[in-house]
């Protein structure tokens, strides 16, 4: 019975936790995110704001290079998918409005089979100036 109780405080507390955070969360754009976790996609977050909007991603993962990237998030869009030598890696190009909100998107990739992939990647407010690295 002790442990029954200590389960049962312990899954009240993180649905506390999850609540609370989702409270902090409201002004975050945010599409159904279903995220398989691909061998490496870099970079997995970029900020809004920036004077270049564009960004190229690279993908890494089993036979991606036989797929079809699509992107359904307001303000970013699929310019060119560059495919490598190797069928393991993937480069897409990406365009970021300046009036993206921030938030969380998927891309998915499609295979012939129409088996599909996806990764999350995040896009952030920008920093302001106070916040930045400064190296000099």
């Amino acid at each position: 019975m002790k442990n029954f109780i200590s389960i049962l405080f312990l899954l009240l507390i993180i649905i506390f936790v999850s609540c609370s955070d989702s409270k902090d969360l409201k002004n975050i754009s945010k599409v159904s995110i279903t995220n398989t976790f691909l061998e490496k996609v870099e970079p997995t977050n970029w900020w809004v704001g920036f004077k270049d909007t564009s960004l190229q991603l690279l993908v890494k993962e089993e036979n991606i290079g036989n797929s079809k990237p699509s992107i359904s998030y307001a303000g970013v869009s699929i310019k060119k998918v560059n495919k490598a030598r190797s069928e393991n890696y993937l480069f897409i190009d990406l365009e970021i409005k300046k009036s993206t909100k921030p938030g969380e998107f998927d891309i998915i990739f499609t295979f012939d089979d129409n088996t599909k992939k996806n990764t999350c990647i995040r896009i952030k407010t920008e920093r302001k100036k106070s916040q930045r690295l400064h190296w000099f």
